[in-house]
């Protein structure tokens, strides 16, 4: 495991980051503060949105359920509430979803990974925190 202080801008980066720095690292991650890292264009909602199959899986989705593309949309945050508001998962906390898909994230899957900002993201998480991670 390994403790990471992380600075952020509110609730929805502390939910989501942890989880994905856990996925990027393959290592357990301990978060001191809310977090924050990268920068989501334009928002982190997109990076999550960017994938699919980790927003129906966490979500509960049906397979066919189209999750639209951050590119297509006004609001990322907007278009992952209305998925959320056609799921089993309508009373879950924002928080607890956010980690959930972030969890799920697979980067592999992520078709616009460098126009979103999650490309740079993970790069630096690899370069900075991983050699600081049990398994790469």
């Amino acid at each position: 495991m390994i403790r990471l202080l992380f600075v952020g801008d509110g609730d929805r980066d502390a939910a989501m980051n942890p989880p994905l720095v856990k996925v990027l690292t393959g290592s357990e991650v301990e978060a001191t503060l809310p977090t924050a890292l990268g920068c989501a264009n334009p928002h982190a909602e997109a990076w999550l949105l960017d994938d699919p199959v980790a927003v129906r899986d966490a979500l509960e989705l049906d397979a066919d359920t189209i999750v639209p593309s951050f590119r297509k949309t006004k609001s990322p945050k907007g278009a992952l509430a209305g998925l959320i508001s056609q799921s089993r998962k309508a009373d879950v906390s924002i928080r607890r979803i956010l980690a959930e898909i972030a969890q799920r994230l697979d980067p592999v899957r992520c078709a616009h990974k460098d126009e979103a900002g999650f490309a740079a993201f993970a790069a630096d998480v690899r370069e900075e925190i991983g050699p600081w991670s049990s398994v790469r």
